[in-house]
């Protein structure tokens, strides 16, 4: 699989879990009554960890590619 499909596809799983992540803390911190999304902090663990997870592969191909570039 190419690195430059497989490292904007982690960025763009990066910055939407992020952002799910940060809402459903907004979301799980206030109790209004009228929240059509129920966001718990199980929710918010889980995008968190997909979100770090989506930065590692990231960063790991960065740096593999990178490695591969100065061999050549």
């Amino acid at each position: 699989m190419d690195p430059a499909a497989i490292l904007a596809y982690c960025w763009i799983v990066f910055v939407a879990f992020a952002g799910l992540t940060a809402f459903g803390v907004l979301s799980a911190a206030t109790d209004s009554a009228g929240d059509a999304v129920n966001f718990g902090w199980a929710d918010n663990v889980l995008h968190a960890l997909t979100s770090l997870a989506a930065v590692t592969v990231a960063l790991l191909v960065t740096r593999r590619t990178r490695r591969t570039r100065v061999r050549a």
